[in-house]
């Protein structure tokens, strides 16, 4: 949570767990899918004398091959699990009255806090997949004298709302002037 005590939270956002678990099950569909088809092609060339592979592998060399694809696959699936999981719960966004603060980083965690009085812009990403699962990406840029910067809220929940949200935000404060 932000630092300054006078600043008070409209909004806590967060990353998308649908878009976490598509993260994680996609690329696990793919691997054992492809273990799947490493097994059909050892299999088979136990069975049929002419397959390419048949005069090459040996009943214990097709095992050795399958443990070792597992191994490789367990490892590249628990480091994917870990570096997803750790990224997503340690990434947070807040919005207040006059900033947009994003905290980001597993070790030694960054506060990027961007004043919403120099918002120039506000694009919502959103692929037929982020509309299906309801996450997308919001660009928020921000421009003053002698500087210019995009803040992005990756992957959020519903990021209609809060795009709808930045805009009604930044009426109100135009209004106030």
């Amino acid at each position: 949570m932000p630092n300054d005590i006078h600043t008070h939270i409209y909004h806590h956002v967060r990353e998308s767990v649908s878009l976490l678990v598509l993260r994680i099950f996609v690329p696990l569909v793919l691997l054992e899918t492809g273990y799947l088809l490493l097994i059909i092609i050892l299999w088979s060339s136990q069975i049929n004398t002419t397959l390419f592979l048949a005069p090459y592998i040996s009943t214990t060399s097709s095992y050795t091959i399958l443990l070792a694809a597992q191994i490789i696959i367990t490892i590249f699936l628990l480091y994917l699990l870990t570096k997803h999981v750790i990224s997503w719960a340690m990434t947070e966004y807040y919005l207040t009255e006059h900033e947009l603060i994003i905290l980001h980083g597993t070790i030694r965690q960054h506060q990027d806090i961007f004043d919403l009085s120099h918002t120039r812009t506000i694009k919502l990403h959103q692929s037929w997949f982020g509309k299906l699962f309801n996450y997308g990406t919001i660009e928020v840029t921000l421009a003053g004298s002698g500087y210019h910067e995009t803040a992005l809220l990756k992957g959020i929940v519903d990021p209609k709302l809060y795009e709808n949200t930045l805009r009604q935000h930044i009426a109100r404060r135009e209004e106030k002037k």
